[in-house]
């Protein structure tokens, strides 16, 4: 090796360690940014199915009721096309 090579060297050895750590802090940021997103689709899901554990004996009451609200409401529609 030329002696006056080693002065670029260093340089660009320089270069290269500090390359290295700035994607070795990429790609540690990307991990936690995946962890993140899978923990809020977790949340995000969990809370749906609480809360449609919490609703869904009025749900099913709503349900259950619904014949009965659509025979209501085609009664009132039968009573609004009635000739006047």
């Amino acid at each position: 090796m030329y002696a006056e090579d080693r002065p670029t060297l260093q340089k660009i050895l320089e270069k290269v360690e500090e390359n290295n750590q700035m994607l070795h802090r990429l790609q540690r940021a990307r991990r936690w940014a995946s962890f993140f997103s899978a923990f809020k689709w977790l949340v995000v899901i969990a809370s749906a199915a609480g809360l449609y554990y919490y609703l869904q004996p009025y749900l099913d009451q709503w349900l259950a009721s619904w014949p009965q609200i659509k025979a209501m409401w085609e009664g009132l529609n039968s009573i609004n096309s009635l000739p006047r």
